[in-house]
Protein backbone atom coordinates (compact mmCIF):
# COMPACT_ATOMS: atom_id res chain seq x y z
CA UNK A 1 0.00 0.00 0.00
CA UNK A 2 1.45 3.39 -0.90
CA UNK A 3 1.53 6.80 1.26
CA UNK A 4 -1.03 7.89 -0.30
CA UNK A 5 -3.66 4.35 0.16
CA UNK A 6 -2.07 4.75 4.10
CA UNK A 7 -3.19 8.23 4.34
CA UNK A 8 -6.69 7.51 2.74
CA UNK A 9 -7.14 4.86 4.73
CA UNK A 10 -6.67 7.00 7.57
CA UNK A 11 -9.48 9.57 6.83
CA UNK A 12 -6.56 11.84 5.25
CA UNK A 13 -7.64 13.72 2.19
CA UNK A 14 -7.98 16.54 0.14
CA UNK A 15 -4.23 17.31 -0.72
CA UNK A 16 -2.91 18.15 -3.68
CA UNK A 17 -1.03 14.75 -5.51
CA UNK A 18 1.10 14.55 -8.15
CA UNK A 19 0.10 12.47 -11.39
CA UNK A 20 1.03 10.41 -12.68
CA UNK A 21 1.01 8.35 -9.40
CA UNK A 22 2.76 5.15 -10.83
CA UNK A 23 5.86 7.87 -11.47
CA UNK A 24 5.38 10.16 -8.91
CA UNK A 25 4.17 8.26 -5.55
CA UNK A 26 8.19 7.26 -5.18
CA UNK A 27 8.57 10.67 -4.72
CA UNK A 28 6.71 11.15 -1.64
CA UNK A 29 9.31 11.65 1.41
CA UNK A 30 6.59 13.03 4.00
CA UNK A 31 3.10 14.53 4.54
CA UNK A 32 2.82 17.91 6.87
CA UNK A 33 -0.30 16.78 8.68
CA UNK A 34 -0.61 20.56 10.19
CA UNK A 35 -1.26 21.25 6.57
CA UNK A 36 -2.37 18.71 5.60
CA UNK A 37 0.13 18.25 2.50
CA UNK A 38 1.99 15.97 0.65
CA UNK A 39 6.17 16.50 1.04
CA UNK A 40 8.14 15.56 -2.17
CA UNK A 41 11.81 15.13 -2.17
CA UNK A 42 13.09 17.30 -5.67
CA UNK A 43 16.10 14.74 -6.18
CA UNK A 44 13.25 11.83 -5.71
CA UNK A 45 11.14 13.42 -7.90
CA UNK A 46 13.78 13.77 -11.01
CA UNK A 47 15.02 10.20 -9.72
CA UNK A 48 11.09 8.76 -10.49
CA UNK A 49 11.23 10.67 -13.62
CA UNK A 50 14.79 9.90 -14.94
CA UNK A 51 13.86 6.32 -14.12
CA UNK A 52 10.90 6.34 -16.42
CA UNK A 53 12.40 8.30 -18.98
CA UNK A 54 15.21 5.92 -19.15
CA UNK A 55 12.30 2.78 -19.89
CA UNK A 56 10.08 4.67 -22.41
CA UNK A 57 12.90 6.77 -24.41
CA UNK A 58 15.93 4.57 -23.99
CA UNK A 59 18.71 6.65 -22.91
CA UNK A 60 21.03 6.71 -20.59
CA UNK A 61 20.91 8.23 -16.93
CA UNK A 62 22.62 11.49 -17.16
CA UNK A 63 20.27 12.00 -20.46
CA UNK A 64 17.48 11.24 -18.36
CA UNK A 65 18.39 13.12 -15.66
CA UNK A 66 18.22 16.58 -17.52
CA UNK A 67 15.00 15.52 -18.85
CA UNK A 68 13.75 15.10 -16.04
CA UNK A 69 14.97 17.86 -13.98
CA UNK A 70 13.87 20.27 -16.61
CA UNK A 71 10.27 18.75 -16.71
CA UNK A 72 10.08 18.57 -12.82
CA UNK A 73 11.14 22.73 -12.89
CA UNK A 74 8.64 23.47 -15.98
CA UNK A 75 5.69 21.53 -15.13
CA UNK A 76 5.65 21.30 -11.25
CA UNK A 77 7.73 23.65 -9.64
CA UNK A 78 6.31 26.56 -11.97
CA UNK A 79 2.65 25.27 -10.83
CA UNK A 80 2.75 24.58 -7.50
CA UNK A 81 1.86 28.36 -6.81
CA UNK A 82 -1.53 27.39 -8.52
CA UNK A 83 -2.21 24.23 -7.28
CA UNK A 84 -4.46 25.97 -3.72
CA UNK A 85 -3.72 25.45 -0.24
CA UNK A 86 -3.32 21.87 0.40
CA UNK A 87 -0.23 21.74 -2.60
CA UNK A 88 2.24 19.91 -2.51
CA UNK A 89 5.36 20.88 -0.34
CA UNK A 90 8.71 20.47 -2.89
CA UNK A 91 11.99 19.80 -0.82
CA UNK A 92 15.90 20.41 -2.44
CA UNK A 93 18.81 20.78 -1.39
CA UNK A 94 20.17 24.30 -0.75
CA UNK A 95 23.38 25.33 -1.41
CA UNK A 96 24.66 24.71 1.72
CA UNK A 97 23.62 20.95 1.63
CA UNK A 98 20.15 21.90 3.71
CA UNK A 99 17.51 20.64 2.68
CA UNK A 100 14.49 23.10 2.66
CA UNK A 101 10.71 23.59 1.34
CA UNK A 102 10.68 25.03 -2.57
CA UNK A 103 9.56 28.73 -2.34
CA UNK A 104 7.78 29.43 -5.44
CA UNK A 105 7.99 33.10 -5.27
Amino acid sequence: MSVIDKLIAKGKNGFVILEPREIFDGGIVGYDEAQNRLIYGYDELCNCLATSYQTTDNCDFDEAWQMAMDWVEYNTLRSISYMGETKPIILLENENGELVAWDET
